[in-house]
């Protein structure tokens, strides 16, 4: 009965399109439309920030998030990590981490496999936290390299 009140007591101060769009949008998934290719610069400026954090993997199986260290196993939302662990692999803060210059094809083979095994909109990567710190960990990466050097994938 509490359940039902407070659903009648939020549904009050509800428009009517805010009604109908959340019915909508439970039975209809959104989909990604397709989106011309992004025109690159021919150079980029280099990402003046600091490098502080150290890295959270050596080889790109084995990662150390929150004083645990787990093996990746190609599976980016693995249930048997917390959601918190597996945020942090998902925000690719190993990119901008000290010393991530010397580890440019490691890093190269992080960013190819997230793409591979995380398809669009799905898994804890494409939650809008994960997707955000990712997003401006890839694009200071990407401003280390060189435009001709980087992946159309990407």
């Amino acid at each position: 009965m509490k359940r039902i009140l407070l659903l009648l007591h939020t549904l009050r101060y509800l428009k009517v399109q805010q009604i109908f769009y959340r019915v909508y949008y439970r039975f209809r998934k959104p989909r990604l439309r397709e989106l011309p290719k992004p025109v690159v610069r021919a150079q980029f400026l280099p990402w003046s920030g600091l490098q502080f954090a150290s890295s959270a993997t050596l080889d790109g199986k084995s990662f150390t998030f929150l004083g645990e260290t787990a093996e990746l196993n190609d599976d980016w939302n693995s249930p048997e990590f917390s959601k918190l662990w597996l945020y942090n692999l998902h925000y690719h803060d190993d990119l901008n981490a000290v010393g991530a210059n010397q580890r440019q094809q490691l890093n190269d083979q992080l960013i190819n496999t997230w793409i591979a095994a995380n398809p669009p909109i799905t898994g804890n990567g494409w939650e809008p936290y994960c997707l955000s710190l990712r997003i401006v960990n890839w694009v200071k990466w990407f401003s280390y390299r060189e435009a001709q050097r980087l992946d159309p994938l990407w």
